[in-house]
């Protein structure tokens, strides 16, 4: 999934935290909380309680939560 250059998370969405809207992000984003909406980024990380609802576009996608909503990837799910 990633590569040495890029093997960090540089935005991450909380546990307790919840954000609804429309975001676009250069760079890998982990989701622990909840996110509602659509989503830009180079890579997307549900994480295992996780959950992402809407429409995500990114190279990657590793789902380990719940994802409601289309996933287009240009690399992987």
């Amino acid at each position: 999934m990633f590569n040495k250059k890029n093997d960090r998370i540089e935005t991450l969405i909380g546990s307790n935290t919840t954000i609804k809207g429309d975001i676009e992000i250069k760079g890998t984003i982990r989701i622990d909380g909840r996110f509602e909406g659509t989503i830009k980024a180079d890579w997307i990380v549900v994480g295992e309680n996780g959950h992402l609802k809407g429409d995500a576009f990114a190279n990657g996608v590793v789902a380990g939560g719940t994802v409601e909503g289309n996933i287009s990837t240009s690399e992987s799910v």
